[in-house]
């Protein structure tokens, strides 16, 4: 099925195909243990490495999604989710996806920007 990689080091996303297996995304991302974070109403979420803070600081990459409080650590994948909460194609064209995501220089920025204005999705 199609997804989006969010490549923090290169600065890219693009379309790639993933298996299905939820084994693979920590491969994916090149890390031990993913967390999910909730992007739209539209139950697109964006997978990310649950470790990412604490590894070597320099040697790191960051990116910021819009509307999310803090800056995201390592790569990204994002997906979409179905009524039962399994993974299917994302909902949103790379283009949304694209026009949300800023990348961060390292050491440049703050960890957290408080979001006056939360958004909170219920399904």
């Amino acid at each position: 099925m199609q997804a989006y990689f969010i490549d923090s080091a290169n600065k890219t996303i693009t379309d790639v195909e993933y298996d299905g297996d939820y084994r693979n995304i920590s491969k994916m991302l090149g890390c031990d243990m993913f967390t999910v974070v909730n992007l739209n109403e539209d139950g697109d979420a964006l997978f990310v490495d649950d470790e990412g803070y604490l590894k070597d600081q320099d040697n790191q990459n960051y990116f910021w999604f819009e509307g999310y409080p803090t800056m995201l650590a390592g790569n990204g994948l994002v997906l979409g989710t179905d009524a039962e909460g399994e993974s299917i194609e994302p909902c949103r064209l790379i283009d949304w996806v694209k026009d949300r995501v800023r990348f961060q220089e390292k050491n440049t920025a703050p960890l957290f920007i408080p979001d006056l204005n939360p958004q909170i999705f219920s399904f």
